[in-house]
């Protein structure tokens, strides 16, 4: 009578033993340009981590000179934050979202603004400046006089800065 009884417990044994099929869930991939958490890892696109070397997460920098949105971002060139204290081309600067003078003592109007080194206001507080401005400009001298015969000779006037 223990016979049925051993071949029972070596049954149940040998069922008991053995491991149940494991169910792997399959992770969907996030489609990285759709707007949807594909994944449900509560994860959108670009900031889910399966997309971090997604060359559509790729965002180039933004070169400040060339006239456009390079990251597209829908700024360009100086008025895009990146650009901010970053060259603009040789002698400008980007500065609060412009293009400013960066070098105030190479004769050039590096800004585009049409108005040149000390004379631009962008360099007021530049040491090469420090007269406020007025270097660049020069006075001419006045003068004048009648000629005979009643006529009047057109003078001369200040030069201007």
């Amino acid at each position: 009578m223990r016979r049925p009884a051993l071949v029972v417990l070596l049954a149940v044994g040998v069922s008991c033993g053995t491991k149940p099929p494991t169910m792997q869930m399959q992770q969907t991939p996030e489609i990285c340009d759709n707007g949807k958490d594909d994944n449900n890892d509560k994860k959108v696109d670009c900031l889910d981590p399966q997309c971090f070397r997604n060359s559509k997460c790729f965002v180039p920098p933004e070169i400040c000179d060339n006239g456009l949105d390079d990251d597209n971002n829908t700024t360009i060139d100086c008025a895009d934050g990146a650009c901010e204290g970053q060259v603009c081309g040789p002698g400008c600067v980007c500065a609060g979202g412009v293009r400013t003078e960066g070098d105030c003592t190479n004769g050039n109007d590096d800004d585009v603004d049409q108005l040149t080194d000390c004379s631009d206001s962008d360099c007021a507080v530049d040491p090469a400046c420090s007269d406020g401005g007025a270097s660049g400009g020069g006075t001419g001298s006045s003068g004048g006089g009648a000629a005979s015969g009643g006529g009047a000779a057109s003078g001369g006037g200040n030069g201007g800065s």
